[in-house]
């Protein structure tokens, strides 16, 4: 199984301006079939670094399922 994950975590004004993450996961099945997920979550408060790391872990516990 071939998984490639994408990630990506902003913030307007930091450390405690508002901001969001964004995850795709996409992996390739046994029969050569592609299927994507795609997650996000918007944060009012909250640093840049920590939505940057928020962005993997979303992707590292999607693929988990």
């Amino acid at each position: 199984m071939n998984v490639r994950i994408y990630a990506d975590g902003a913030a307007t004004s930091n450390p405690d301006g508002p901001g969001s993450y964004g995850t795709i996961l996409e992996y390739t099945d046994q029969n050569g079939g592609l299927h994507t997920r795609e997650i996000s979550q918007v944060y009012r408060k909250m640093p840049n670094n920590r939505k940057e790391l928020m962005a993997a872990t979303a992707g590292l516990e999607a693929w988990k399922k």
